[in-house]
């Protein structure tokens, strides 16, 4: 059975209280380093330090993903459980030179296939997918496991993406790509599953009407709708369709939402596993507006959802079906549509 697994965010849960977080970035001399780069994960909100090294961001309402420091030629650091009455110091440390070990395997596959795959795989073939453009793919290195049909893709550097039908630029800077296929192939067909992981920062580059209405043709049917509608316990038919089988079912049965200090904390009933791996916890079909059909399998029992729909457990929350041919392409920072 073909499977194809999307992972977008990397982000632990954390709880602010506040709406505005200020700091200093230095380096290890305590030196002011201006024009660095602070940003909360998959959002928009995000600024560069003044010349005296200094940041502020403000916020509408609570978020939980991480706040994210990077700056040319220094490791990034990612901060969490932030308090926003506290006025941060952030010292990076100069990165050292590591120079990823290169294997050179006796594959018949070309750059260029490998390309096309990583393309499909992390832009997505949809309409927005087809229309982004990576600025720097020469960033882009790639490794094929011949003994694991596995083939791997890293950057050193955020990549630049534009999205002329979302009217944003994305900078993703990208920890881990996985495809694995079910033989020794780089065919789309034998493609068996696909994993992609890392921090996304947004600017709006076109805010035009054309723009803004196909902003919202991709938030209907998307993961961030989806999981503000779990939170939420917003099921409809012209909105997520919940299924246990080929049976309608009624969300509540199976999904158990929790409100928990402004977040919201989903419990899932527990099904018999059957062939599943030791770790599964539950399987659903879900139906966006009664013409996207989907699958989401947990393999965790719990997880918290936040007012933006970021969520927690991201690692063992799986989705195949319409919802997983929804890649960068498709991603909207997570605080579209929250004033």
């Amino acid at each position: 059975m073909k499977r194809v697994f999307t992972i977008i965010f990397l982000f632990s849960i954390s709880i602010l209280f506040s709406q505005t977080i200020t700091g200093i970035v230095v380096d290890q001399n305590d030196e002011p380093l201006a024009g660095a780069t602070v940003y909360f994960d998959g959002s928009s909100f995000g600024t560069s330090t003044n010349m005296d090294g200094e940041f502020k961001i403000s916020l509408p309402s609570e978020i939980s993903s991480s706040l994210v420091i990077s700056f040319v030629g220094f490791d990034k650091v990612y901060l969490n459980n932030l308090n926003f009455e506290k006025r941060y110091k952030i010292i990076l440390k100069e990165s050292v030179e590591d120079l990823k070990e290169v294997i050179l395997m006796d594959n018949k596959f070309t750059r260029k296939q490998m390309l096309t795959i990583f393309r499909n795989q992390f832009l997505g073939r949809t309409k927005a997918g087809n229309k982004c453009k990576i600025l720097n793919e020469d960033e882009i290195y790639f490794s094929y496991d011949n003994d694991q049909f596995l083939l791997t893709a890293y950057a050193d550097k955020p990549l630049i993406i534009e999205n002329p039908y979302l009217g944003y630029k994305v900078y993703f800077d990208l920890t881990r790509f996985d495809t694995k296929f079910s033989s020794y192939s780089i065919d789309q067909e034998k493609m068996y599953s696909s994993i992609y992981v890392g921090t996304s920062r947004f600017e709006e580059v076109d805010n035009s009407k054309s723009k803004l209405k196909n902003r919202e043709k991709v938030f209907n049917g998307s993961f961030l709708q989806l999981f503000r509608n779990i939170a939420n316990k917003e099921w409809s038919k012209d909105k997520f369709t919940l299924f246990k089988g080929k049976f309608k079912a009624n969300a509540d049965e199976y999904l158990y939402v929790k409100d928990t200090l402004g977040l919201k904390q989903i419990f899932i009933k527990k099904q018999e596993r059957g062939f599943h791996p030791k770790d599964f916890v539950a399987e659903f079909s879900l139906l966006y507006n009664r013409r996207e059909q989907s699958k989401i399998i947990f393999h965790t029992d719990n997880f918290v959802i936040d007012r933006y729909g970021l969520f927690s457990n991201y690692d063992k929350i799986y989705f195949s079906g319409d919802l997983s041919e929804k890649k960068v392409g498709d991603l909207l920072p997570s605080n579209y549509g929250i004033e």
